[in-house]
């Protein structure tokens, strides 16, 4: 049979526990998207060999020091090769 702790699963409990470890909390800030796009949530098809070359040119850029860099900004780079090459399409 489980053990009730009380409310020990409270977020306002565990600031004691800083002066038990000689840990003090840190403040973390993380770089927020730029308002300038929109995202939405789509589902697309895409052919797995070219999902995988995706992957494989994100994380080489990953290794040769651009840590940031993710499949949606593959993606969109990639888009945006097509939009200059075809400026018919509106």
């Amino acid at each position: 049979m489980a053990k009730k702790f009380g409310n020990l699963d409270k977020v306002e409990h565990l600031g004691g526990l800083d002066s038990l470890t000689g840990i003090s909390t840190i403040e973390h800030s993380f770089p927020t998207e730029s308002k300038d796009k929109t995202y939405i949530v789509k589902t697309f098809n895409i052919d797995e060999a070219d999902f995988m070359y995706i992957k494989k040119y994100v994380k080489h850029r990953r290794i040769n020091g651009d840590t940031e860099y993710t499949q949606k900004e593959a993606l969109g780079k990639a888009i945006g090769l097509l939009r200059k090459n075809n400026p018919q399409v509106k």
